[in-house]
């Protein structure tokens, strides 16, 4: 893909200098247009492109104001990995650098809704009992999905994440508990299989 070449002022000197990174995480191409849009909005970036299917992110910016810091935390608070494409690790690097936190909250999930299955087949059991380990299981392995969803609705980007966050909020009040941590749980595990992918490019 081609990018706008850096521009420069009238007598030679570059005005914009560029950065390329590598993002990683991205669910969806509506998740890439998200980050663009929010590093974009920050002051000293004139112009950024993140291609979903690379996963690279090309920024110019004014190297006076130099907001390359800025963008980095701003990616990392939305959930996403992200580092300089010329400090690329190696695959195996890249695939442990997926967030350990989430790869646990999203086991975590999984577990929780065995005990939630096992629950529901225990005769005497309150169903209230299985029913909260659904939740807690929506709950855990949901952060990063609702986190994103948070992010996402502010940029006004009606993206996976928001879409996601709406059905599961949905079941959970129909009392479909069982569905919503499933739908959570399967989804995550799709997000870490793709990061793992991506990783691996």
């Amino acid at each position: 893909m081609l990018y706008p070449p850096a521009r420069r002022g009238k007598k030679g000197p570059l005005v914009t200098e560029r950065v390329t990174y590598r993002v990683s995480g991205l669910d969806c191409p509506d998740c890439a247009k998200t980050v663009d849009k929010s590093v974009a909005a920050i002051d000293g970036v004139h112009y950024a492109c993140l291609v979903f299917a690379s996963g690279i992110m090309v920024v110019d910016y004014d190297p006076d104001a130099d907001p390359r810091s800025e963008i980095e935390n701003l990616v990392r608070r939305m959930g996403y990995g992200i580092e300089p494409a010329e400090e690329r690790r190696t695959m195996q690097e890249s695939a442990a650098g997926i967030s350990r936190s989430h790869v646990i909250a999203v086991a975590g999930s999984g577990v929780l809704i065995a005990v939630g299955w096992v629950l529901s087949l225990l005769s005497g059991v309150p169903e209230v009992l299985s029913s909260a380990a659904y939740v807690l299981a929506a709950v855990v392995g949901g952060t990063q999905i609702y986190r994103r969803a948070f992010v996402s609705a502010r940029a006004a980007s009606l993206d996976m994440n928001v879409l996601m966050t709406v059905a599961i909020v949905g079941a959970v009040a129909i009392g479909e508990y069982s569905e919503a941590a499933t739908v959570v749980f399967l989804f995550s595990v799709g997000g870490l299989l793709e990061a793992r992918s991506l990783a691996r490019t």
